[in-house]
């Protein structure tokens, strides 16, 4: 209604100028008008629940496109990724433009995650934050928030579980934030053709577990529990590393173990890497070999266990 009135106003003003050059100057800036009140995203927010509709706009994540209907707040679409065979990690960057902290609370409606094989895929998380802590899933009913300071880039992600390992395109995914924890303004964010690669085998990636039978201790269990690909195993001091190599009583003795701190290179089903020994205070080169006709992996030759 807004617009309609201003525009009538520039009209008004227009056919009532005494002279030429006052009306050409009047329609110039009824044109300007016109530019600044029809532009997608220019008015302000209803309170009753809708924003105006944004324009989409290309991500170079390949064909993939994102509108982004949140005020004051800069999106961008990073990469996509697996972070395993079934769940699929969407990674962007949030930058409130603003010159004050922004709140962005969860709607009370969710938003959606489509497969352009017309699937859909009910389990989801928008996480924000350095340390992504949780703000939305998708599909509950609770009212989360988050806090975006001003002019810094916050790490945001959306979390997909169970999509197919092969190779697939989200036709749309969703998320609906909004003004108020009890409604308000909505701002969609919707990113559209996103195409998800195939799970890659991941060779040097889960636990390789042994037990035996020894007179000095009754039962020995030797394990190997690694992921060269990323710093996600924790360590025997609480820290995270590539892995650990540990061979343990039954009643939970440690007889020796091993962190895996760096990778320095993987090479088919060879991989090269650092290890420490806490307890002599060690660091030493070692290798990792698995051979897949018996899904078994050695350490440095020494201890080799089969996974079943």
């Amino acid at each position: 209604m807004k617009k309609i009135i201003l525009l009538l106003v520039s009209v008004m003003f227009i056919a009532s100028a005494p002279d030429a050059s006052a009306q050409k100057w009047l329609k110039k800036l009824g044109k300007a008008a016109e530019e600044i009140l029809l532009t997608p995203g220019s008015s302000s927010s209803s309170r009753s629940g809708r924003t105006s509709s944004a324009r989409a706009v290309t991500t170079g994540v390949g064909n993939a496109t994102i509108t982004n209907n949140v005020p004051g707040v800069d999106i961008t679409l990073r990469s996509v990724e697996r972070i395993n065979a079934n769940t699929v990690q969407i990674n962007m960057v949030f930058m409130n433009t603003t010159s004050k902290t922004l709140t962005l609370y969860q709607a009370n409606r969710y938003g959606g995650f489509f497969s352009a094989d017309g699937d859909e895929y009910s389990e989801g998380d928008l996480v924000i934050g350095s340390n992504f802590n949780h703000f939305v899933t998708i599909w509950s009913s609770g009212y989360n928030s988050c806090n975006l300071p001003s002019d810094v880039p916050v790490k945001a992600a959306i979390i997909v579980k169970n999509v197919p390992q092969k190779t697939f395109t989200f036709s749309m995914l969703k998320l609906i934030p909004a003004e108020h924890s009890g409604g308000g303004a909505e701002y969609p964010i919707e990113i559209r053709n996103l195409t998800v690669p195939e799970q890659a085998v991941q060779t040097f990636k889960g636990t390789w577990e042994k037990t035996e039978k020894n007179g000095d201790y009754g039962e020995v269990s030797a394990i190997i529990d690694i992921n060269l690909y990323a710093k996600s195993i924790e360590s025997m001091t609480g820290d995270f590393c590539y892995g650990t190599i540990s061979v343990v009583t039954s009643g939970a003795r440690i007889l020796y173990s091993y962190d895996i701190t760096e990778v320095k290179s993987i090479n088919g089903n060879v991989a090269t890497v650092i290890c420490n020994d806490d307890r002599n205070d060690n660091t030493f080169t070692a290798t990792l070999t698995y051979k897949p006709e018996t899904n078994t992996i050695c350490f440095d030759d020494d201890l080799c266990i089969s996974r079943k």
